[in-house]
Formats: structure tokens, C-alpha cells, sequence
């Protein structure tokens, strides 16, 4: 039962990011920018842009609890966020905006990704990626170095080691 709540939370998410893509296509861009901090308020509780003031490490470490342990959920909606607004800044020409939130967005899903059956779908994986592919890793921090390289080893098919195991 619980199982079924999660995935119907997943599912409605993915709706509402659909239909926040089709605005930003249709170059409704303050539109979508709205929509996304909705979601944001809805799925995380949270202002999205509340977010943007955080390192790729302090982003991940607000998704983890005392124990260390992440939400996976919290953290792969928060990632497709901003995904979306990563398209927003790009479609308007601000790449610099769209390169770091990118690099926000990228953290989230290679920590996410492995870690939840659920959220390991081949759209979520082919649009790792390719965020993967569009960015040197010489733009990651020593953490986000270490999240990509252990997505790199899952998509491979090898269980990924955490330095809690």
C-alpha cells in the first residue's frame, strides 16, 4: 500500500514536470519559472530558489537526515526541477545559469538514481547521461567526482560501493 502511494506521488510528479516542460517549450517562460516553484512548494516544501544559494554539496547534504541516510524522492524531484530551470536559463541564453544548475541537478541524480528502484526509469537515466556527457568533470567538487563516477560504475552494471557499506 505504501509502496503504491510512493510510486502514485512519483507518477504525479512526472505529470507535473511534463506539463512544466511543454511551458517552457512553448517559451512561456515566466510561466514555467512559476510552475516550477509551485512544485517546488507542493513536492519539497520548499522554495526552489531557496536551493540556488547552496553548493552542489550543501544541496545534497539538505536531502540527507541524521543518519546520513538521502531522500531519494526529495532529491530526484528536486533535481528535475532544476533540470527545468537549467532549460529555462538555456533557452534564454544564459548558459552560465544553466551550466551550474545542470551541475546542481547532475549530483542529485547520481545520487538518487542508484539508490532507488523507482526512480531508476530510462528516462531519468538517459537524461543523466547526457548531463553527464555535456559537462567535464573538471567541474565537479571531490563529492560530486565521487557521485558520478559511482553512477558511472551502476550504469555499468556493477553495484555501486558507498563508504557506508
Amino acid at each position: 500500500m505504501a509502496k503504491d502511494y510512493v510510486l502514485n506521488m512519483i507518477e504525479q510528479f512526472v505529470l507535473t514536470v511534463a506539463a512544466i516542460a511543454r511551458t517552457r517549450k512553448a517559451a512561456y517562460y515566466e510561466q514555467a519559472l512559476e510552475q516550477v516553484q509551485q512544485t517546488s512548494q507542493k513536492y519539497l516544501n520548499s522554495d526552489i530558489l531557496k536551493f540556488l544559494e547552496y553548493t552542489p554539496d550543501e544541496l545534497l547534504n539538505h536531502f540527507k537526515d541524521g543518519y546520513n541516510n538521502l531522500d531519494t524522492e526529495s532529491c530526484f524531484y528536486c533535481a528535475e526541477l532544476l533540470y527545468e530551470l537549467a532549460m529555462i536559463c538555456e533557452e534564454k541564453n544564459n548558459s552560465e545559469g544553466a551550466f551550474r544548475l545542470k551541475r546542481m541537478s547532475l549530483n542529485l541524480y547520481t545520487s538518487a538514481i542508484p539508490n532507488d528502484n523507482q526512480l531508476q526509469t530510462q528516462e531519468s537515466m538517459l537524461k543523466t547521461d547526457s548531463i553527464m556527457n555535456e559537462i567535464d568533470d573538471q567541474y565537479f567538487s571531490e563529492l560530486v567526482l565521487e557521485n558520478v563516477l559511482q553512477y558511472r560504475k551502476f550504469r555499468m552494471g556493477l553495484r555501486p560501493v558507498y563508504q557506508d557499506d
